[in-house]
């Protein structure tokens, strides 16, 4: 038997379910997509009578109905955007990282608009909180001319990142939430470190002493998933360069 042997249902299976701990791959991201796609397409007619079975395949894979709710998932989907729960029935808006619904959300608004197809880079997460750079493609079953199986979605990891390249990774969005969710005195240090005051000189401001300043620092580098104060001090000037920081 072929690899891809089309006349089966599963395509593609390994016996090691779990290739996202390895991320290396025995096929290309386009050659398994045009795979999927046609085991999608022989399946079709028999879906009543016979399962769906992509759980072995080295992507995650789902389709959703006209109203984006999902009606398959296989196996690692589940693992990275659903937290090891089944997703079948719910919208991703209910159990992805809000970046990924954010994508998710204006990806298929693009092709239920009519955009044949989609394919993107991105970031995104595990549900261990582990970042990785993605690659995703989106298209319409429009042969099926079913709402119930209306939209196609394939994903795959490509890198994990490292903690100084998950900062990086961030959009200014998620940076200003967080930034945001600080107090005052949090975002105040911060932007006084961004003008280069020493640690004295901002705690005399504060009214705090200097080991207070030391560990509110500490608890901000955790919050943005930072490593040192200068990371800090980049996100600050990034988001006041940006605008959305008042003056």
């Amino acid at each position: 038997m072929s690899q891809f042997d089309l006349d089966t249902v599963s395509i593609g299976a390994t016996e090691n379910y779990d290739w996202w701990s390895t991320l290396q791959y025995t096929t290309s991201f386009d050659e398994l997509k045009s795979h999927v796609l046609e085991s999608i397409q022989r399946w079709y007619p028999r879906r009543n009578i016979s399962p769906l079975n992509l759980d072995g395949i080295e992507a995650c894979v789902a389709i959703k109905n006209s109203d984006r709710i999902i009606v398959y998932q296989n196996r690692s989907f589940q693992h990275f955007f659903a937290g090891g729960h089944s997703a079948v029935g719910k919208g991703v808006e209910s159990i992805a990282y809000w970046k990924t619904v954010q994508l998710t959300q204006k990806t298929d608004d693009l092709i239920l608009d009519g955009v044949q197809s989609i394919d993107c880079e991105h970031v995104g997460r595990d549900p261990e909180g582990q970042h990785y750079s993605f690659r995703t493609s989106k298209s319409k079953l429009a042969e099926f001319q079913d709402p119930g199986y209306c939209l196609f979605g394939m994903s795959r990891p490509l890198t994990l990142l490292a903690t100084s390249e998950k900062e990086k990774a961030k959009s200014l969005a998620e940076l200003f939430k967080l930034f945001q969710a600080m107090d005052p005195v949090d975002q105040t240090i911060c932007r006084l470190d961004a003008k280069g005051e020493s640690t004295k000189d901002i705690a005399a401001r504060v009214g705090l002493t200097s080991r207070s300043i030391e560990n509110r620092r500490n608890r901000m580098i955790i919050l943005f998933g930072a490593q040192r104060p200068m990371d800090l001090v980049r996100i600050t000037v990034r988001l006041e360069d940006h605008g959305l920081l008042p003056a």
